[in-house]
């Protein structure tokens, strides 16, 4: 059980670090981040609610 929630916790931090602003992935510089889709996968696979990250403050 304590994998599954670390896997968990790292799926959402991926999510969070390569959510596309506006259209590319910050840290791949793709439209379409291979990793960003991997991390949704797996929450979806383990049966965990959608994730969308919260919304940052602009600096």
């Amino acid at each position: 059980m304590q994998v599954r929630a670390r896997l968990t916790l790292s799926a959402k931090f991926i999510i969070d670090d390569h959510w596309p602003a506006p259209d590319r992935c910050p840290i791949c510089q793709v439209a379409f981040c291979t990793a960003r889709a991997n991390a949704v996968a797996y929450l979806e696979i383990v049966g965990e609610p959608p994730y969308v990250p919260p919304v940052r403050a602009a600096a």
